[in-house]
């Protein structure tokens, strides 16, 4: 039984997604089918990126992922197909599978363009092309048979946080559903940079400000904002029983600054 995994920035009210489910099972009656994600942003790459990397290792082997944004093809662009970590994935070769990657090559990835000679390129390629691909990939042994091995795919490059002595300057980089804004900020690099020292948190405008570390979110009262490292080990920025970055209008490229205290 294959299992096919679905992120987009289709919306639960769209055809697109019912459509492709239908064309899945059709192809392949015993498949199944999991949502990962249908409500990031129009096209965002990063985010989508972020939700996948963060997930994809906890599938079983052979796993499918199909990555529906910005699939829209232009002038020598290519859909592809990564196999890695015992897992497979079809998107776009739009820089996508370098973020999910997290830059890093690995021995067994093995990098396919898909032969898209025989396809009527269409506004909603995921119906036929992705879907497609999906079934010769549970139908064979070999996906070098698919396309044409290739070396590399395109690459983008996510901003790290900067440091020096006495500060940390970081930006969010992911809005969960809770409004909770999770930075590039690790626990490792705050240690490294902190030494325990007592420090500031500065979020946006110097208006927002924190002091401490919290352990849990239920330490602090309700509305209270807080800093917490979460399960990934990231700095997130929350609000205790409210949506921090509705209020305060926060963002996926918010500035996080920390200042730590100069001994």
């Amino acid at each position: 039984m294959p299992i096919i995994t679905i992120i987009s920035d289709w919306t639960m009210t769209d055809f697109y997604l019912s459509a492709m489910k239908g064309r899945i099972l059709n192809l392949m009656p015993y498949a199944k089918i999991i949502d990962i994600s249908h409500t990031k942003e129009n096209a965002n790459i990063n985010q989508t990126a972020f939700i996948l990397n963060h997930s994809y290792k906890n599938y079983p082997n052979r796993t499918i992922h199909l990555i529906c944004i910005g699939t829209e093809l232009k002038k020598n662009e290519n859909y592809l197909i990564v196999h890695r970590d015992s897992q497979y994935f079809i998107a776009k070769d739009s820089g996508i599978f370098s973020l999910i990657f997290n830059q890093e090559q690995i021995s067994d990835e093995v990098i396919i363009k898909a032969d898209l000679s025989k396809y009527q390129i269409t506004t909603f390629p995921e119906l036929d092309i992705f879907t497609d691909l999906a079934q010769k990939i549970v139908e064979t042994q070999d996906i070098i048979q698919i396309g044409e091995r290739l070396e590399n795919y395109k690459k983008l490059y996510l901003l790290n946080p900067t440091y020096e002595k006495d500060l940390i300057l970081g930006r969010v980089i992911y809005i969960d559903g809770y409004g909770n804004a999770i930075t590039n900020i690790s626990y490792e690099l705050f240690e490294q940079v902190g030494k325990q020292r007592n420090m500031t948190i500065y979020v946006k405008t110097n208006r927002t400000k924190i002091t401490k570390i919290s352990k849990k979110y239920y330490h602090t009262t309700d509305g209270d904002i807080l800093a917490i490292f979460n399960s990934l080990g990231l700095l997130e920025i929350a609000q205790y029983k409210g949506n921090i970055s509705e209020i305060y209008n926060f963002d996926h490229d918010t500035s996080v600054r920390i200042n730590f205290e100069n001994i």
